[in-house]
């Protein structure tokens, strides 16, 4: 399924509780595709890693993988090209190399959700996320572990 943009239908990005406008729109063989969505975070930190949710509807799903940011494995998804920044803290952190399973608390199953584990950062305040083919996606918060919808297994 081919990657467009369009001007009539617009995807959307939720970041917290903020939707920000994204031109991307999936196209298939339908006319009447649905429009794909991708939610970035929240983000926390646990046993002194930051989890990074980031799921999408199913008309999404592909942007998890043609962007480059995870890549399919047996297990679900894996990190790949996604990045978390602070620019705040002056980080830029990449996905650990092995990543520890996370097992995602929410029950919407009209989501696919994908995890990237990084090392912990320190200090309040939001992050913000570079996705590849789509940008830095600003303003990601950073819960308390308890109030994240995933947890370390």
């Amino acid at each position: 399924m081919p990657l467009s943009l369009s001007r009539r239908r617009f995807g959307l990005i939720v970041v917290g509780g903020t939707a920000m406008v994204l031109g991307l729109h999936c196209t298939g063989p339908s006319a009447h595709a649905a429009a794909a969505e991708l939610i970035v975070g929240p983000a926390a930190v646990m046993n002194g890693k930051t989890v990074l949710r980031v799921a999408t509807n199913s008309a999404g799903a592909d942007l998890l993988t043609r962007t480059g940011a995870f890549k399919t494995a047996s297990t679900g998804y894996t990190p790949g090209k996604i990045r978390l920044l602070s620019l705040s803290r002056g980080l830029g952190l990449r996905p650990l190399s092995e990543q520890p399973a996370v097992i995602s608390t929410t029950t919407d199953a009209s989501l696919n959700a994908a995890f990237a584990v990084f090392d912990g950062v320190t200090g309040n305040g939001d992050v913000e996320v570079l996705f590849p083919g789509l940008g830095l996606i600003e303003s990601v918060p950073v819960v308390a572990s308890h109030q994240a919808p995933f947890s370390l297994a």
